[in-house]
């Protein structure tokens, strides 16, 4: 498959070093290193309350080979304290010497949305795009600006920041706040249906990641084609489900699918 898209790899492997399928996740990322520049790494829904040496290892190796190590911080839409956030960004630095952090849990709806839902199925908004509908909610930017911040705070090197949302259905004032933007996670079932919000054409595809679980081997190609129409840069799909679906890397063929994609 030709790299129509330009695109590469991202890998949120919530997975212990040394577990999973074999050949281990983690040794299997070093030997395409160039296809598949980043990966999260996830000790326990974040850096877990002490350091342990599997991943010190784990990401040492990562970052030798050519891959920056992001570590994962969740912010329950935005309801988390920002002092246990900032916390979790400084032992992610202390402990494992991340290049960047993966911002989970996005607040992106803006408000406006859940009230759009709740119309009748008649109404003129009730099927609408919502992330035309979506209003800046300016608390909620100032709370992953300040998150921004603190990853930031004391760095040489400015650290990769990867917000999560999950969705294309958040304001545009959002973007100032990250480096790349996760607009789809979802099934595989799902993607065909996809719909970016119409200002990220105006940035580059660098810019967005999409994340589709629950593929099959024999549907993956389809799903890699309708990716490479899609307006994003970074891809990871998988056959593993909505329980967990990055508990592993995916099957072989749909691992070395993608790898030939990238």
């Amino acid at each position: 498959m030709s790299n129509v898209n330009g695109c590469k790899i991202a890998i949120p492997l919530y997975l212990w070093p040394g577990y999973g399928r074999l050949p281990c996740a983690w040794e299997t990322i070093l030997t395409s290193a160039q296809e598949n520049p980043i990966v999260v790494v996830n000790p326990n829904s974040g850096p877990d309350c002490k350091p342990h040496d599997l991943f010190k290892d784990a990401v040492q190796k990562c970052q030798a080979a050519g891959i920056k190590v992001l570590g994962y911080v969740r912010t329950e839409y935005s309801g988390r304290s920002l002092k246990i956030v900032r916390k979790d960004l400084q032992l992610y630095k202390e402990w494992y010497d991340v290049d960047g952090f993966f911002i989970d849990e996005m607040y992106h709806w803006g408000g406006l949305c859940y009230v759009v839902l709740k119309l009748p199925a008649t109404h003129k908004y009730r099927n609408c795009n919502y992330s035309a509908l979506c209003i800046v909610d300016a608390a909620q930017v100032e709370y992953y600006s300040l998150i921004k911040a603190a990853a930031s705070k004391g760095q040489a090197v400015q650290p990769i920041l990867v917000l999560n949302p999950g969705c294309s259905s958040f304001p545009e004032a959002y973007l100032a706040q990250g480096d790349i933007f996760v607009t789809f996670e979802e099934s595989a079932d799902k993607y065909a249906a996809y719909q970016p919000a119409p200002f990220m054409s105006k940035y580059p595809k660098s810019k967005f990641w999409h994340m589709i679980h629950s593929t099959t081997s024999d549907k993956a190609a389809q799903v890699l084609q309708q990716f490479q129409q899609q307006h994003a840069g970074w891809l990871y799909l998988t056959d593993l489900t909505i329980d967990n679906p990055y508990k592993d890397l995916p099957e072989s063929s749909i691992w070395q699918l993608q790898l030939q994609a990238a």
